[in-house]
Parts: C-alpha cells; structure tokens; sequence
C-alpha cells in the first residue's frame, strides 16, 4: 500500500500531461477496419520482432496518420500483459500546444505510463524524486533521459509509438534525443514514429537508420472510401439521399481526395449544408482540387460582416499557448484594442456561433470545458504561408508577430478593466470573467513573443506598478502575492514604485520591459518579492543576460536581500555554473 502511494506520488510530481484524451480523438475517427491493412503488413511485423528497431511512417498532410497510429498503439496494447512484461507508452504532439519544455513533457509522460504498467519498476524515479528534495523541483531532459534508459534496460519488450514529430515546438531537441534513445542500442526497444516527410527529420531518421513506411496507395485509398462510406450512412445530413447518390458521393470523394482524408472530410461538411439535389451535384461539380483550394473557398464564405472576428478567432488558435475554450475566445472577442475598453455589446452571446463563423476551419473537442481549436495542423500551416498572401483571402494571412501583439494587447487590457477591493471580489469573478486565468498566465509570454512592440510596452509597464488595483489582482491571480496583500496600507514612493516594476520585469523576463523598468532610473538595489532584488532574482532563475545587465546598471553583487541572502547564492541553489562564475567575477563573496 505505502509502494502503490508512493507510485502516485511521484506520477503526480511528474506532472505528465494525459496522452489517452489525444488517442480517444483519433479512435473516434478512426471507421472499423481501417488501417487493417497496415496492421498485417510484413514491415509492422518485422518492425515488432526485430531488437533496437525503429520505424518512421511518413506521408502528406491529412493522410490519416494520427488516426494510423491509434491503430498502432491499440494492436500493441493486446501485447501487453502483466506476466509478459511487455510495454506500450506513447505520445501525440500537437500543434496548439506550444510549451517550451514539450521534450520534458514527451519524457515524463512516457515514465508516467511505464510505471502504471509495470509495477517493478519504481526505484529509479524514487531515487530522482528524493534528489530532486522529495519533489520540490522537477529535473531537466538529461536527468529524465538518464532514469528512462535505466527504467528500459531492466524492463521487457518495449514499444514507444511517437505521433507527429512535425508538429513539435523543439523539433531539433526532440531530434537529438530520438537519436541518444536509438544509440543506447537497447534489444528490447522498438520506436515508430510518425510526420511529414519533413527534410530535417528525413535526415535525422536515416541517419538512425529506420525503416521507413509511407502512407500512400490501394490502402489509404481503401480506408478513404470506409470513412466517406460509413460517415454518410450515420450523418443525419448525409444518409437522406437515395442510395445511388450516396455511391455517387463515396466514389467521387474517394476518387478525388488524394490519399487526404483532411480534404474529404472538408467536402463531406460543405455536402452537409445542401438541400437540394440540385445544389448537392454543382457541389459535388465543383470540388475543389487542392487543400489549399478547400481553404480558401471555406474563408470565402465567411460572412463579411465577421471577417474582422475571423480574423482574431483564427489568431487565437495559431499562437495561443494553450487551446483556449469558446468562452475564452468569446469574451476575447469583447476587446476593443482601439479604445483599449471592454465591450459587452462585442460579445458573442452564444460562444458556439464562433464555429459557424470559422466553418470547418476549427472544431470543438469533446472534452469538458469546450476546448477550441484548428481542426486540422494544415490549417495554421496555410494561414501563416506566403501561399495565402498570394490568393483574394490575404487579408486572413496571420503572422506570429502580429498575433502576438494583438494577443498580448488583448491580455493586458482585460487584466487592467478590473479593480476588485479584496481577493475573495477577485476570486469569485473568475467564473463570469473567463479570460482571467489566460490572461494571467500568458500575457507575459505573448509580450516577449512580440518584443519591440511599443503600443504594448505601456500597458505591461503600468500592470507591474504595486501601487495599481491592476498590478493586484494580477499578482494574485498569479500566485505571486500574499494573502491580506489588499489590505495593506501603500508604502510605495515613486522611487520604489520604479524599482518594484523592474523586480517583477525580471520576474517576467523580458528584456525590453527590463530596460524599460532602468530607463527610470530605479533603486537597482530596492526589495520587491521574496528573493529581495532584482539581481537576485535573475541569478535564481538562470539568466545570465538580465544579470549582466544588472550589473552593468549598477546593481552591487553581495548586497542582502530575500530568501538565499545575496545573488550568488540563489545561482548555486540551482547550479547556474555560468552565472556563478560571472558573480564571482564582479566581486562575488
């Protein structure tokens, strides 16, 4: 019992996100018997018998290899059984989640499922979760890399299946440490992979020598055919055409699709909307040739009157930095950045209209709380591509730059509208104001993003003024304040002020904000949060940029403030070696 605790302690410590939600989306679509084929094909057999083997399946976008891979991963998991000791750990990234540390993730998550499914195993991560002070910190890549090799050299046979690899965030890491796991040269190890026949990931792969699959043919044409089949037969809008039209729609959007179930499932939602026979056969007359060609003609037919939402819909689902809910967009949508005001009369009153503005471009998950997203990664990748600029739709082109602005923007002027009198106000107006909690967490992350926005620089300057109703229901929001903060009595002077908004700029880590905050010529040396000053929060978090900065703007290198008492020794608690040397070398006792 303390064993099966201690399991779930440290699975919880690990904080890996759930890969079976992404895998039940792709069993959904995935029709009966498709991909059957792939599973009788002799390279997947010869790919699971065979030791240290590594398997890349590879094919256009919108071919079906997530939902491929959920077929993968369910013919694997008849293998295993507790006596056989045989293992299946997988991962499925994803496009709208741009965390900076997904490798991390990626390596967690695939502890987390080993030590679910074999009960031995559990001294490694214990080791790690005591050196890591019984789970106060969380250990980097290289440590979770190190006890994951542990873990596979003593287990049984063992299948990773990774889906996507193009639509990782830190591709190139994630490369390198495809590439270390295959060189530990482990019997027991098979890895299938899936992705576009990207350049750089054709080269790492065969550089590791894997086998390689692509997904193209009688096979994919076949399961294409299924899937139209069988969504006409249970689609209420579908399945009320005579039999002889049905046919005429499976062999046409079989015939057409291009190895792409993407483009047939496009056709199939612009068939929904049909009531005539007809409108359904000039629909079926005019099907658009390419994915691109589907794309534009959905952005087409978006209703003029809410292009401008479109347009910031589709914004949010590119570059937010994590899948933001209906309602989330909604009250979003009640920004006006011009005024820089709230307005309710701009909120969509039902958030589920925003997916008949967007059409089939974006999709609702099934999972509580109605995340909202792409529907498809070849969405954001025509959005944001030259090719649109190129079409009568530019004006839907979308770039990282001006959608992190426009996000940051929209973050920072609903964080501002609120002056709540104590904590428990702010609290409760978390269930009617949605946008709270992202705004909280992300606006600083979509500010850097768009550095050198001046328009922004002003908003985030006055949100990390203490002596603000803003700056407080933020930093406590965030997590970064006491309780009984808003009672307090102010005790700030101007000089403080400046110097409490560069403490909390390097809390941010923002470069501009930070040359900002000493543009006003604060106290370098004046205590803002629990590690005093600003130098010693810098040296805490490991950027040596910002604490040369400091530096040079005069900060002194052993003054005394906070928890760890000075700079040098906030660096050493986290081993920042590079810092500690630069510490030294101004002066450092």
């Amino acid at each position: 019992m303390h064993q099966e605790r201690q399991r779930r302690l440290i699975i919880e410590w690990l904080g890996a996100p759930d890969p079976s939600s992404r895998l039940n989306d792709a069993q959904k679509l995935r029709m009966p018997n498709t991909g059957d084929w792939f599973l009788k094909n002799d390279a997947f057999d010869l790919w699971k018998s065979t030791p240290r083997s590594i398997f890349w399946i590879y094919g256009i976008p919108g071919c079906g290899k997530t939902v491929l891979c959920s077929s993968i991963i369910e013919d694997l998991s008849e293998l295993c059984h507790p006596d056989t000791g045989t293992l299946v750990a997988y991962f499925f990234f994803d496009f709208t989640t741009q965390d900076k540390q997904i490798v991390g993730l990626l390596l967690r998550s695939l502890l987390s499922q080993i030590m679910v499914q074999n009960q031995g195993i559990l001294e490694p991560v214990q080791s790690l979760f005591t050196r890591n002070r019984g789970g106060f910190q969380r250990p980097g890549s290289k440590v979770l890399l190190s006890i994951l090799h542990s873990i596979l050299k003593a287990a049984g046979e063992t299948y990773l299946i990774l889906d996507a690899l193009d639509e990782c965030s830190e591709r190139a890491e994630l490369l390198e440490v495809l590439r270390e796991i295959v060189e530990w040269g482990l019997e027991n190890l098979h890895i299938s992979v899936t992705s576009r026949g990207e350049k750089d990931i054709e080269e790492a792969l065969i550089g590791l020598h894997s086998a390689q699959f692509r997904l193209e043919g009688k096979g994919v044409n076949e399961d294409i055919r299924e899937y139209v089949h069988r969504t006409i037969l249970k689609d209420t809008r579908l399945k009320k055409w005579p039999a002889e039209v049905q046919t005429e729609i499976t062999s046409l959007l079989t015939g057409k699709a291009g190895e792409m179930f993407r483009w047939a499932t496009c056709q199939l939602d612009a068939l929904r909307k049909c009531i005539k026979l007809e409108q359904l056969r000039n629909t079926l007359n005019s099907l658009p040739r390419t994915l691109d060609d589907t794309y534009l003609g959905i952005l087409s037919k978006i209703d003029p009157e809410f292009t401008h939402d479109a347009i910031r819909i589709l914004s949010w689902l590119c570059f937010a930095f994590r899948p933001p809910t209906l309602s989330e967009v909604a009250e979003a949508l009640a920004i006006n950045l011009e005024s820089s005001k709230y307005d309710t009369t701009q909120r969509i009153q039902d958030a589920k209209d925003i997916l008949y503005i967007c059409g089939s471009l974006v999709t609702k998950s099934s999972d509580f709380g109605g995340v909202l997203k792409l529907s498809h990664y070849s969405v954001k990748e025509y959005l944001t591509s030259s090719r649109i600029l190129q079409s009568d739709q530019s004006e839907y082109y979308i770039s990282e730059q001006a959608a992190g602005i426009f996000i940051a923007k929209t973050c920072l002027i609903y964080l501002h509208q609120f002056d709540f009198s104590s904590h428990a106000e702010a609290d409760a107006a978390r269930t009617d104001h949605v946008l709270i909690q992202y705004s909280t967490d992300f606006w600083s992350e979509h500010f850097k993003r768009a550095e050198q926005a001046p328009e922004l620089l002003s908003l985030a300057i006055d949100l990390l003024d203490e002596t603000k109703s803003s700056f407080l229901n933020w930093a406590w929001f965030a997590g970064i304040v006491p309780d009984g903060f808003y009672t307090e009595t102010p005790r700030w002077t101007s000089q403080t002020r400046n110097s409490t908004i560069l403490y909390y700029a390097v809390l941010i880590g923002s470069l501009d904000l930070i040359k900002a905050a000493l543009d006003r010529g604060p106290d370098v040396h004046a205590e803002g949060g629990v590690f005093g000053t600003a130098l010693t929060l810098a040296a805490y978090k490991g950027d040596a940029t910002i604490v040369q900065l400091l530096l040079s703007s005069g900060a002194e290198v052993n003054y005394q403030a906070g928890i760890f008492g000075n700079a040098l020794q906030a660096s050493a608690y986290w081993g920042w070696v590079e810092i500690v040397a630069l510490l030294i070398s101004h002066g450092a006792k």
